[in-house]
């Protein structure tokens, strides 16, 4: 490679790339003995036995988009997670589709119940930095999905006031310029999509967008800005209920 030359990375930021790189260690486990979903009518058997021989460093995206796709057969114990889990950070980090229904499930098929909480120090900060370094990320996507976003986060279990935290020292500009492009694809207002559904993260979320005055502190900024970055500014207001 050429001096000076940036190395092309399929991550969506150093942050996450970073991230990523102490999670294969921090989860470091031995492959399970079973796959986890369904292998009689859902996933092919033998893709279930490649999946389980090879490290998980190399699954693929294919394979886990196969995983995703066949129906869990219980609450996974926490060494398959463990196992499991960087991978799919991992694609997730790339802004990688992982579950055709939607990343919404990512986490939610592992287990129905929180999983982060049981979880050691070391390994439930590693999360929180994969969740806050993706959130802020994907702020700068022309399509951030962010309450797409915020439930798969929610779903795992964590605190999700610390990724709200992280949403609030957004730039006001990045922030409204986010509302504004999941609005032209019909994608709900944060708190308010199906997947929500019995998430008690879904009200803090709805009440963050209130609590932490969102709306003000976007107009505030606006009144200093000139006349075309003030029209971005409320238009992304007009969008918040």
């Amino acid at each position: 490679m050429g001096a000076g030359r940036e190395q092309v990375t399929p991550y969506l930021s150093s942050e996450l790339k970073e991230v990523i790189g102490r999670a294969y260690p921090i989860f470091a486990v031995p492959a399970p003995e079973f796959i986890g979903v369904c292998t009689d009518c859902c996933m092919d058997p033998g893709l279930a036995r490649r999946m389980l021989g090879t490290p998980v460093e190399t699954i693929t995206l294919d394979q886990i988009q196969e995983w995703y796709g066949a129906a869990k057969q219980s609450n996974l114990p926490l060494s398959f997670v463990y196992w499991h889990l960087p991978r799919t950070l991992d694609f997730l980090a790339q802004g990688k589709e992982i579950a055709d229904v939607g990343n919404e499930i990512a986490f939610q098929h592992f287990s129905d119940d929180a999983l982060v909480p049981l979880w050691p120090t070391e390994q439930r900060a590693l999360f929180e930095a994969f969740a806050c370094a993706l959130i802020d990320a994907r702020l700068e996507l022309k399509y951030p999905e962010l309450d797409t976003t915020l439930c798969m986060i929610a779903k795992s279990g964590i605190d999700i006031q610390i990724v709200l935290d992280r949403l609030t020292q957004a730039h006001p500009l990045r922030l409204a310029k986010a509302i504004l492009a999941d609005s032209s694809l019909g994608l709900s207002m944060l708190g308010r999509n199906a997947f929500w559904k019995n998430s008690p993260s879904r009200e803090i979320v709805r009440s963050w967008v209130q609590d932490a005055g969102i709306a003000d502190r976007l107009m505030q900024w606006g009144l200093t800005q000139d006349d075309e970055t003030a029209e971005v500014i409320w238009q992304a207001v007009d969008l918040i209920p």
